[in-house]
């Protein structure tokens, strides 16, 4: 089990990815997507008809980083709350996992008992 085992997890998210693959391979696009592509298609068609490359114009880009901008402006107290739970976690997580099993075995508690504290942390 020893030269081996770490394979496990591997084998066992096999069946997890694959569901994955296969919903999104079978899930439909939104009809807003398929007007948007078709448009790009079209435009892209017509600039290689004419012999330019085609680009994306200014307003376009400018629309979506002033989305962007708009949305981070609006929700930014709730974006450093996510931040901060998520540093909070991992430095629980830290404290949970990596120091509590060293200062166990520091204080001469077997590698089995370290094993249980992480499980159970």
């Amino acid at each position: 089990l020893r030269d081996w085992g770490w394979r496990v997890p591997f084998i066992l998210a096999l069946l997890p990815g694959m569901v994955a693959v296969w919903g999104r391979r079978h899930m439909p696009e939104s009809e807003a997507y398929l007007a948007e592509k078709a448009a790009a298609d079209d435009a892209a068609d017509a600039a290689a008809q004419a012999g330019v490359e085609a680009e994306v114009p200014r307003a376009e880009v400018s629309r979506k980083q002033s989305t962007v901008r708009q949305v981070v402006a609006g929700h930014a107290g709730n974006i450093a709350i996510g931040f901060g739970g998520v540093a909070s976690f991992a430095v629980l997580q830290y404290g949970g996992f990596v120091w509590t099993n060293s200062y166990l075995a520091k204080r001469g508690m077997s590698a089995t008992g370290t094993m249980l504290a992480s499980l159970c942390a």
